[in-house]
């Protein structure tokens, strides 16, 4: 009996020992699943009674989740206070149950010794022995015999004191471990509390959200129908565009018939007797070829169309380039401003004289200043006029950019990006003679300006005037080599199929034009080997 009390005992500071000791920190996957291992186990072995083995198997699995939650605050943290207050309520329990158990077997070892030493009277009370310092002999029984169940039943009274003690001190941890419990759960009820706040609070927040969203697909799809109508619009556009390129193409018709009789009249007049001298002072009897210091003659029939003819933007006047603009007010200017090059018409089709003579370097009826038919467009707040301009253009609202820039030309009529401008416009509106004649004179002012030559280049070419576009845009690439790779494409055709020929500089400027991205020419590459 005192060998197996002697082994609880041990079995006790063992497991209290252990319990002392840290666990190494490791992976908290690991851990947790190592202490929910400990628990199924105490569990088990509590069911089968084995009261030892559990209370090991518990303690280990609280000292896991102590470990985790130090090492890891952070790792479901209500999951492993849980799990450790369950173990601290099993424990408490199988020590409660080993206190009952050591007090009853103490109770009952005392019992059967006695019994067994003064045997089984009913009328004999041996629980509370009390010893004397010089006991006698009783009923026979030798002193030493005696003696001995008196210090052994002291023993046993000791063992007794001592299981009631380790009694109390269990249902003291009982009682610590149930207000730890009280606390615990108070503590889980007002974050459970909190935490259906937060829900609450999340759940609104997802119904706004959900408005939003709803408001937004709305805006959407207000937004998706004013496009379709700005669509619509753009068709409308397209189709009046097409309608005044219609009426424009016929009013050229009319010039060049008004041309081609105003021509004959010339002829009469000179061939009429007794004419001394042209209404414009040339002398009479001049052959219109022996004026023109243009090539001899036509191009080629086979010579192809131009796919476009770049007309560079001028410079502002710092150098900058924003010509302090702000075009954050601008509602149109949400994507780049495209400056692609305006085109120009084909080199075979445009108002040349009849083939039996060669085109003059400058027409001899030379149009007065075109006005625009349409209304200006009012300056948006902060915005440069030539800015905006230049957005009207890049928009295709080629007539509101003319009646625009008059205007700005009328309160600024010395800004040379403006005049520039309006010469850009006249081209787009395919008034050729008109923008040369502007662009003539602004070239004569500012000689140094690449951007002038190659514009007056574009609208030569444009009247017809070969040896004049060939003689701009040569002048407009010695002053910028990389003005753009289209003015050398038009000039390599200039040099290719306008008389008189230069196959070499066409080659070259074919090559430049190649390796600066531009698209093969099936035609030069025929001609220019």
């Amino acid at each position: 009996m005192k060998k197996s009390f002697i082994f609880i005992i041990l079995s006790h500071a063992l497991v209290f020992g252990a319990a002392a000791q840290g666990l190494p920190v490791s992976d908290p996957a690991q851990m947790q699943t190592d202490a929910y291992v400990q628990l199924v186990q105490g569990d088990q072995s509590l069911e089968t009674g084995r009261l030892d083995e559990a209370l090991d198997q518990y303690q280990a699995a609280k000292r896991l989740y102590e470990g985790l939650a130090s090492a890891f605050p952070s790792w479901e943290p209500r999951i492993i206070r849980y799990r450790a207050a369950y173990c601290d309520n099993r424990i408490a329990e199988i020590n409660r149950r080993i206190g009952e158990r050591v007090a009853a077997y103490s109770a009952q070892s005392a019992a059967d010794a006695t019994a067994a030493y003064y045997g089984d009277g009913g009328d004999y009370d041996y629980s509370a022995p009390a010893p004397s310092p010089s006991p006698a002999p009783a009923g026979g029984v030798p002193e030493s015999l005696y003696q001995s169940a008196l210090r052994r039943a002291d023993s046993l009274q000791a063992q007794l004191d001592s299981a009631r003690n380790a009694e109390q001190q269990a249902r003291a941890e009982l009682a610590r471990v149930r207000s730890d419990l009280d606390h615990a759960n108070r503590s889980l009820s007002n974050r459970s509390l909190a935490a259906d706040s937060e829900l609450a609070r999340l759940r609104d927040l997802q119904g706004r959200q959900q408005l939003e969203l709803r408001s937004l697909r709305d805006e959407n799809g207000r937004l998706k129908n004013q496009l379709d109508a700005k669509a619509d619009l753009d068709a409308v556009l397209n189709d009046m565009e097409g309608r005044l390129n219609t009426l424009l193409d016929e009013n050229r018709a009319f010039r060049e018939q008004v041309q081609s009789l105003r021509t004959a009249l010339d002829d009469c007049e000179k061939r009429a007797p007794g004419t001394e001298s042209r209404p414009d002072g040339d002398p009479a009897g001049t052959p219109a070829a022996e004026q023109d210091p243009s090539p001899a003659g036509e191009p080629p029939s086979a010579v192809p169309a131009f796919d476009s003819v770049g007309i560079d933007w001028p410079e502002d006047d710092d150098g900058t380039g924003d010509n302090d603009g702000d075009y954050e007010d601008i509602p149109e200017l949400e994507d780049e401003i495209d400056l692609s090059p305006a085109p120009v018409p084909a080199l075979g089709d445009s108002p040349a004289a009849p083939a039996a003579e060669p085109p003059a370097p400058v027409p001899a009826a030379r149009p007065g200043r075109i006005r625009a038919t349409f209304p200006p467009r009012p300056l948006p707040p902060g915005v440069a006029p030539a800015d905006f301009i230049r957005l009207l253009l890049n928009n295709g609202e080629n007539e509101a950019a003319f009646a625009t820039v008059q205007k700005a030309r009328e309160d600024d009529p010395d800004d040379v990006n403006l005049a520039t401008l309006e010469g850009i416009t006249l081209i787009r509106l395919q008034h050729y003679a008109a923008a040369a004649d502007l662009l003539h004179a602004l070239s004569v002012e500012h000689p140094d300006d690449a951007t002038i030559h190659a514009n007056l280049g574009a609208a030569w070419l444009g009247e017809g005037f070969y040896a004049g576009a060939r003689e701009a845009l040569r002048n407009a690439i010695e002053l910028n080599p990389s003005i753009g790779a289209e003015y050398y494409y038009n000039l390599a055709l200039v040099c290719a199929l306008a008389e008189p020929r230069d196959l070499d500089t066409a080659r070259d400027c074919y090559r430049k034009a190649r390796e600066a991205g531009l698209p093969a020419d099936p035609q030069l590459d025929e001609l220019l080997p």
